[in-house]
């Protein structure tokens, strides 16, 4: 799967502006504030209707129009797609709108239809938060690699986030003699049943990883080496703490969840502990937050990208498109081994500010002003 062709209008800093790139790699290249993580921020757009970089659609729109355009072709597996997703901040020619259309070869489609037309790993300079940040960073990774993959995932996402939005308003309606309890019953049927297949769906991926980084080929020099592209490591672990939902749960807390107006059970909740085996992470659940160097943070979220990749691949038999952001400054000649590995036999867009063609000599240079 490749992105041949990018088209932007009234998006970030770009009133018009069309990018072709090499189904290979690609290099764009130019001064801060040019303009160049908006470029990864739109194909990121595309492949999983989200930006990390912000949740208002607002932000996105340039300063004094209405709406940004964000079109994409894409090649399918040897046909080709379109994509157009469109942000609006709200109102468009004096009349209120959604904050995102999508469309499909120019017909409309639900967010769930339209992410994972495009399949696409980041990684940048605060993926390092996977690791270090607080969970909401580790449930946000998890998210996008199953929402690429899974498009009933994808719905139990949007079902569940706006079945959560409501029953707070409720909790907070019933404590202030707004409302009655009996107005939970439909919403918490629908954070049970669609709570229950993320958190499940979750648990499967990291059971995955777990196991698919295992596996090793054993020579006769007895040395551990790497397969399937996974590269050698010292025993990346994850492990899933679900905030169990269910509804003996959701009554058990419903008194004191009136009270603070907001739900304290359901996968909005969960954790993730990343950590290597010499921790002994079952037993003392030390994580690599807490008692990892720096490189070894790095580290595991590179093998966590890769882990990443492979996993869409292997579901979806499709290529992710990488992106990389300005990610050069910040690896030593080990860590720059395994994006090596990462950019290998995948189509690669990235960003630096100074050209480092000596690495990517066949790279397709975009420069920017």
């Amino acid at each position: 799967m490749i992105i041949k062709y990018l088209r932007l209008a009234d998006f970030r800093n770009y009133q018009r502006r069309e990018f072709e790139f090499s189904p290979e790699i690609s290099l764009i290249t130019g001064p801060n504030a040019a303009g160049k993580t908006n470029i990864l921020e739109a194909i990121y757009l595309l492949a999983t209707g989200d930006s990390w970089r912000t949740e208002a659609a607002k932000d996105m729109v340039r300063f004094g129009t209405e709406a940004a355009h964000i079109i994409g072709n894409i090649d399918d597996n040897g046909g080709g797609v379109g994509l157009h997703l469109t942000l609006t901040g709200g109102t468009v020619n004096g009349k209120r709108s959604v904050a995102a259309l999508y469309k499909v070869d120019e017909v409309s489609r639900r967010r769930a239809d339209f992410v994972g037309r495009l399949k696409a790993v980041l990684f940048e300079p605060e993926s390092l938060e996977i690791v270090i940040g607080d969970p909401s960073f580790r449930r946000r990774f998890l998210d996008e690699a199953l929402s690429q993959t899974d498009r009933e995932y994808a719905r139990s996402l949007q079902s569940y986030a706006k079945a959560l939005r409501i029953r707070n308003k409720l909790l907070d309606a019933i404590r202030d003699g707004h409302a009655k309890e009996e107005t939970l019953e439909f919403w918490e049927r629908t954070l049970v049943k669609h709570g229950g297949l993320i958190q499940d769906q979750r648990q499967k991926l990291i059971q995955w990883m777990n196991s698919f980084q295992s596996l090793r080929a054993s020579p006769s020099d007895g040395r551990s080496v790497a397969i399937s592209g996974v590269p050698r490591n010292d025993g990346l672990i994850l492990r899933y703490l679900p905030n169990v939902i269910n509804q003996d749960r959701l009554d058990h807390y419903r008194d004191r969840e009136i009270l603070a107006g907001h739900t304290f059970v359901g996968p909005q909740r969960d954790e993730i502990i990343i950590a290597t085996n010499n921790q002994q992470l079952a037993a003392s659940q030390k994580s690599l937050a807490a008692f990892g160097s720096r490189g070894e943070q790095r580290m595991a979220v590179l093998q966590l990208k890769l882990l990443e990749a492979k996993w869409i691949e292997t579901q979806t038999g499709e290529t992710p498109v990488l992106l990389l952001d300005d990610i050069f400054s910040e690896l030593d000649s080990e860590h720059e081994k395994m994006v090596g590995e990462l950019v290998a036999g995948r189509q690669t867009i990235m960003t630096a500010t100074e050209i480092h063609q000596g690495h990517y000599p066949k790279a397709k240079v975009i420069e920017l002003e």
